[in-house]
């Protein structure tokens, strides 16, 4: 049971990570190419700020420590079915997070620092974050959700 248990809450954080990724690629980036460069940019400091909190790091780190906690709990039976998937889904996810770390974060971080931007500034800033960090966004967003059939695969799958 708990084996069960702990793969189902790993299924639930991916899902909640690949949702929001797939926000960002289908509405709030889309939204924000249609704004002006201050605008855009102004917006991306805030959410990049706003997103920096305790659900968001439980989800964000969870999604990948949970099904790490899965795959020890199905170590121990050397017929599971289970295990190649659920190692499947940690390492889809866990490559969402190289990403984050080699091109989202130092992007967000660069953007933190141009601080308040004029009109005449606001463009240069958003032509050195936007399509980068877009990019990076739509290939975590299809690694979790391939993380997310994987480990709903597992979930499927008996125990033994």
């Amino acid at each position: 049971m708990l084996p069960t248990t702990v793969l189902f809450l790993g299924v639930v954080l991916n899902a909640l990570m690949a949702g929001l990724y797939f926000g960002f690629t289908t509405a709030v980036m889309p939204g924000l190419a249609h704004a002006d460069d201050r605008t855009y940019v102004t917006a991306m400091q805030r959410i990049d700020r706003a997103i920096q909190n305790p659900w968001f790091f439980i989800a964000f780190l969870g999604a990948l420590v949970v099904p790490g906690v899965a795959v020890l709990l199905h170590l121990g039976d050397g017929e599971s079915l289970r295990l190649p998937w659920i190692v499947g889904g940690a390492v889809s996810y866990g490559l969402t997070l190289v990403i984050t770390g080699v091109i989202n974060i130092p992007l967000n971080n660069r953007l933190a620092a141009a601080g308040a931007v004029d009109d005449r500034r606001a463009a240069s800033v958003r032509a050195m974050y936007h399509r980068r960090w877009v990019r990076a966004n739509d290939l975590r967003t299809a690694l979790c959700v391939v993380a997310v059939v994987l480990l709903l695969i597992a979930l499927t799958l008996p125990i033994r």
